[in-house]
């Protein structure tokens, strides 16, 4: 089976980064603001429902 593989040095530190990816706000930036391989072209629509975007409890649908 084709993979495809890809990778990225950050320069940030990890306090940071995981600060980044544990908000929900920036869960599928790179996904609903132009079109992903992985939803074959298409966006992916993103509602936050809660005030919180990190945290037990904080709350999405897509």
């Amino acid at each position: 089976m084709p993979a495809l593989s890809r990778s990225e040095v950050v320069k940030a530190p990890a306090e940071r980064v995981f600060a980044y990816v544990g908000d929900i706000g920036n869960l599928a930036r790179h996904m609903s603001e132009r079109g992903s391989m992985p939803l074959m072209g298409s966006k992916l629509s993103l509602e936050i429902i809660t005030p919180e975007t990190t945290g037990v409890g904080a709350t999405y649908r897509y």
